[in-house]
């Protein structure tokens, strides 16, 4: 940590701004070890290899949450994640580092949605940025080279998993903040930030309308929330089965609707986008589906997607209604009132 982010600090117990900073050690880029003591409450927290510590009284979920994503991603079951070459990697990755075809194809449709983003955001280095959820911190290593001032937040510390990754970045040169702290109880004081961006994270809140009621708090008016690659469902859609709700991890399916309304109810007004994988595929004619009425549909609509004088129609069609039906996946940036 750098002296610098103590003034959009709160405490996480009595939400006074009065944190200081004690018995400090540091190296040539940043705070390595210290305490951060409210002057109010007398609640101490430490910084511990630059990342400071704001999980105060975690709940019972974020506690499933951390202990989930440490049975899930091992160097067992997934070696070559567990490689800093691997990290420097994201989101882009190649079979130079790993030998998962299904892997680099996920993570390359990850980055096809995050290149679309970053293409509409239009960034000018200017910008405070919180990213929530920010894991092995390659969305906010990106911004930082931009010449933003980046947070990431995340409630996992482990490398190569949670916010340690960001130490090979960091140590390239590269600076950014690492708090671990819980995304529905933000650690920061009102109007700190220009833009919140999230991949593949508001999903997994419990609560929506406390995720964004928090997030808008965050944020000056005009600022911009983001959320990319999250889970979406659709009326044609099953229940979700996946290894990761076994193991405790927050995985959720909301309905577009969910989403929509618990940013409106925060003060967001947010606007939709069709993800950057989903016009690919239009494109091409093909993705994989078993359910008939969905196959049906998306060879209609991807027939009218390459015609283009209709394609806009088409865009704001799928991206805004057919979310309902099909589930397509969150692409929206939604703007402070």
């Amino acid at each position: 940590m750098r002296d610098r982010i103590i003034n959009k600090l709160v405490c996480p117990e009595c939400s006074a701004d009065r944190l200081s900073l004690q018995n400090a050690k540091r190296d040539r880029l940043e705070i390595t070890d210290a305490e951060l003591v409210c002057g109010s409450c007398r609640k101490s927290y430490s910084v511990t290899r630059g990342i400071i510590d704001l999980l105060s009284r975690p709940s019972e979920s974020v506690t499933s949450e951390i202990a989930g994503w440490r049975k899930y991603h091992t160097s067992v079951r997934n070696p070559e994640q567990f490689q800093d070459a691997w990290l420097l990697k994201l989101p882009r990755i190649d079979a130079t580092v790993s030998p998962d075809a299904k892997s680099i194809a996920s993570w390359n449709n990850h980055a096809d949605n995050f290149d679309l983003a970053l293409a509409q955001l239009r960034i000018n280095g200017t910008e405070e940025i919180l990213e929530l959820g920010a894991g092995r911190c390659w969305a906010s290593a990106t911004f930082a080279r931009l010449g933003c001032t980046v947070t990431a937040l995340d409630v996992v510390r482990d490398k190569y998993i949670g916010l340690e990754s960001g130490e090979v970045y960091i140590s390239s040169g590269v600076f950014f903040e690492r708090i671990i702290a819980d995304m529905e109880r933000l650690p920061f004081a009102d109007e700190s930030f220009n833009l919140v961006f999230s991949t593949a994270t508001v999903h997994h809140a419990p609560d929506l309308e406390k995720l964004f009621t928090e997030a808008s708090r965050v944020l000056r008016p005009g600022g911009r929330f983001v959320a990319i690659n999250d889970t979406v469902a659709g009326w044609l859609d099953s229940a979700q089965d996946l290894e990761e709700i076994e193991l405790g991890i927050n995985e959720h399916a909301y309905p577009i609707t969910r989403y929509k309304r618990a940013m409106k109810r925060a003060g967001l007004s947010p606007k939709f986008f069709l993800p950057a994988t989903w016009c690919k595929q239009l494109e091409s004619g093909r993705r994989d589906m078993r359910h008939s009425v969905k196959i049906a549909a998306f060879g209609l609509c991807s027939a009218f997607w390459k015609k283009k004088m209709v394609r806009g129609a088409v865009d704001y069609y799928l991206a805004n209604w057919a979310q309902l039906a099909w589930g397509i996946g969150l692409h929206a940036i939604a703007v402070k009132r």
